[in-house]
């Protein structure tokens, strides 16, 4: 680098003033060109800094969200409402539906919903015929002992706990005259701790295919009871049109121990994505958001 507070000095107690004049003229010139050499320079170091920030970050981006293959979305369907509803064009919302699209939305990996009975699709994940899955499941599933292949998701979505619902007409609720009066839960359906309280108070369960013709047996009179989550029976009614104050709910909490619905995923969608999930949950019940899917569907009431 030239000294021109040396080389000024000199120029002025040396020559002429012309001269001097024009050599002012040089150094501003070497002056001006070093400086564009040394933005030149700069600029070139800001580039390959930046540039090295670029890889670094895609070096260190996880590219099972970049290629991971797609993810089999399992609906359960049309006794899922409002955890996963079905419109009549084909489209699907619903709370866990929208939590799942929500979890993946930052990634690149496309979920694909796969449509069976519950029945029919929880055997299969069982049995590890389904592949590379995410469902919703119950906490309580875990003491069935069937889940080695699958891994339940570390954050809890939503309290869940059974009710019988009733007309107010009915007379009162009885626990020991339930096997003249029936109960209707839904085909398909098995939680832990439902048949202790069947085989309690000696009565079998009536089933319907969905929460709508759950609700036509109690209207119908066929039975007096169906038996569901609260708030799940609440949106079918208001579904149906059907007078939501001219129903009571009795809850079984001290009949069938209390649980929360959470994720469930197939192991092979291997670690990485398990661990994915798990962390985009966690942001979200940080963050609120899961709280406001699930007032979206009135399953906090």
């Amino acid at each position: 680098m030239v000294n021109y507070n040396q080389v000024k000095s000199r120029a002025i107690s040396g020559h002429s003033a012309v001269t001097t004049a024009l050599m002012f003229i040089v150094l501003l010139s070497l002056r001006l060109a070093e400086a564009d050499d040394d933005l030149s320079f700069r600029s070139a170091l800001f580039s390959e800094n930046v540039s090295a920030v670029d890889s670094a970050t895609l070096e260190n981006e996880p590219q099972y969200l970049l290629q991971a293959p797609p993810i089999h979305y399992l609906v359960y369907g049309s006794a899922a409402e409002p955890l996963q509803i079905i419109e009549s064009n084909g489209v699907l919302r619903g709370f866990i539906t929208d939590v799942v699209n929500e979890v993946f939305e930052p990634s690149n990996i496309a979920i694909k919903p796969v449509m069976k009975p519950i029945k029919r699709i929880k055997r299969e994940m069982i049995q590890g015929q389904a592949k590379r899955w995410i469902a919703y499941a119950l906490r309580s599933w875990k003491s069935e002992g069937v889940w080695d292949g699958a891994s339940f998701a570390t954050v809890d979505l939503l309290p869940y706990h059974l009710s019988l619902g009733y007309k107010k007409t009915s007379s009162n609720i009885e626990l020991q005259h339930l096997s003249q009066q029936g109960v209707v839960w839904i085909q398909g359906f098995r939680y832990p701790g439902t048949k202790a309280f069947s085989d309690r108070y000696q009565f079998e369960f009536q089933r319907a295919k969905d929460h709508t013709a759950m609700l036509k047996m109690v209207e119908a009179g066929r039975v007096h009871y169906f038996m569901e989550h609260k708030p799940r029976m609440l949106h079918v009614m208001d579904k149906l049109g059907v007078d939501k104050s001219s129903y009571g709910f009795y809850s079984l909490h001290t009949q069938v121990p209390p649980t929360h619905i959470t994720l469930l995923m197939s192991n092979d969608l291997g670690p990485e994505v398990i661990a994915f999930v798990n962390r985009r949950l966690t942001e979200m019940s940080l963050s609120g958001r899961i709280q406001e899917l699930s007032h979206r569907y009135k399953l906090d009431s």
